[in-house]
């Protein structure tokens, strides 16, 4: 910023995430002389977070992956390029979150994709928008998008069939895996 104050950008962290970090100065003298700050023989700076992601998000999934997936059984959420299918490409390339990017999902799969956590509790007339493809099982498989109210404990499923306070949502009344509303069949590509 000027004078002896400077300004960094910590990466975005979920709350309750510990951040540490420390400083390094190299001077321009050409003999490279480094300090650290604290010193290495010292613990570095750390806080708690504890406001979480910030608004506007907006995440291409090229960097800083604040996403994990889990698998109750069969295939995996992976983060690439997606290359199998009717769904061989990314959004924005290289990459997105895909089932199975070279291959067939496999059948009976239960498999979740979670985002950091995003707090509404202040906010006003949020708004949610995102990019989706999919290729399922007609009627048989789905996705449906989630959301905790309790910090993990219970969840509930976000918006209904054709919601009307929505753009392209849930394109079917009961997806039998889901036994919900959600997406299945062939998105065409992708939609937003």
């Amino acid at each position: 910023i000027g004078g002896n104050t400077y300004s960094g950008v910590i990466p975005a962290v979920n709350v309750g995430d510990t951040v540490c970090y420390r400083f390094e100065a190299t001077d321009n003298s050409g003999c490279n002389n480094t300090t650290l700050y604290p010193a290495s023989n010292l613990s570095p700076i750390c806080f708690v977070a504890t406001t979480g992601i910030t608004f506007p998000y907006c995440d291409n999934f090229d960097s800083n992956d604040l996403w994990t997936d889990s698998v109750v059984s069969g295939s995996p959420w992976e983060l690439g390029t997606p290359n199998f299918g009717v769904t061989n490409n990314a959004l924005s390339f290289p990459n997105s979150w895909d089932i199975e990017l070279n291959s067939a999902y496999q059948n009976n799969t239960v498999s979740f994709l979670t985002s950091p956590v995003f707090d509404f509790s202040g906010a006003v007339n949020a708004n949610l928008e995102f990019w989706l493809n999919h290729a399922t099982d007609q009627f048989g498989d789905g996705v449906r998008l989630e959301y905790t109210p309790d910090g993990g404990t219970t969840w509930k499923t976000c918006g209904i069939f054709q919601d009307p306070d929505a753009t392209n949502w849930y394109n079917q009344a009961n997806v039998n895996s889901l036994t919900s509303a959600g997406w299945s069949g062939n998105s065409g590509g992708w939609k937003k």
